[in-house]
């Protein structure tokens, strides 16, 4: 016949229960501990599974990424009167040292510029033969826009040429000469006869012509113009739309200059 315990162990009803065996009420250190919804919640997540994490380790995103302060944009930043004065000088500078757009006021330089057109002028270019620069305008002193036709050191001359017209010879436009070369421009207006005796360029100094030879007023008139007269190179035109193209430089050495006929 089994002993039974009648110690304080004894169940509801009195019984004890079995040695060895422990009642169901307790909690075992290594079983299961219940938990609540919050908790599970909490700890089934990403981020509650880090606040387990020991300490010294950096927290991670949901991403992976490691978890810091936010950041904050560079358009949310504050404004300083600091920043807008070095952003105005920025300006200021690019204005004066750099480039400019001016508006062709006349008929000099058709048909390469016609009247209102606006041209970006570039001012740290060096000016080479046959560009297109902005110059102050030793006669008036305003800005002018015209073609440079001879650097320092140059030769240059202008002649008429020659056509026959029943068996009568006629002078008409001008050939243009850079040290003894004749160039053909393209983009010349020059139906009068134009004569331009020749001229030995000294240092610093530059010749210039209107693309319409015609009507324009330029060194044939004021002589050279000094280095410190140009304020930049004029590279496109960049309004009205339909007018929008770079500003070439399209004169080359010419062939042998022979005499126009006209029956």
């Amino acid at each position: 016949m089994s002993k039974f315990n009648s110690g304080g162990d004894g169940g509801p009803d009195g019984a004890a229960a079995p040695t060895g065996v422990r009642p169901q009420q307790g909690c075992s250190p290594s079983g299961p501990q219940p938990r609540s919804a919050a908790e599970a919640r909490s700890s089934d997540s990403p981020l509650g599974q880090q606040e387990g994490l020991p300490a010294g380790r950096p927290k991670r995103s949901p991403g992976g990424g490691p978890v810091g302060p936010p950041r904050t944009s560079l358009f949310r930043r504050r404004v300083t009167p600091g920043m807008l004065l070095l952003v105005l000088l920025g300006l200021v500078v690019f204005r004066v040292w750099v480039v400019e757009t001016v508006i062709v006021d006349g008929q000099s330089m058709e048909s390469t510029l016609l009247e209102n057109d606006r041209v970006l002028v570039l001012k740290p270019l060096p000016t080479k033969r046959f560009e297109v620069i902005l110059l102050i305008d030793p006669g008036t002193g305003d800005t002018a826009i015209k073609r440079v036709v001879g650097l320092p050191g140059d030769e240059v001359s202008m002649s008429p040429k020659t056509m026959t017209w029943h068996h009568e010879e006629i002078l008409h436009g001008g050939q243009l000469y850079v040290n003894g070369i004749a160039y053909d421009e393209p983009y010349a207006i020059c139906e009068l006869p134009t004569t331009v005796q020749a001229i030995k360029l000294p240092a610093g100094q530059y010749y210039v012509l209107g693309d319409n030879r015609d009507d324009s007023t330029d060194s044939r008139d004021y002589g050279p113009v000094r280095k410190s007269a140009i304020r930049g190179v004029a590279v496109a035109v960049v309004f009205p739309p339909g007018r929008i193209h770079a500003i070439g430089n399209e004169a080359r050495p010419a062939g042998p200059v022979t005499a126009g006929i006209i029956p």
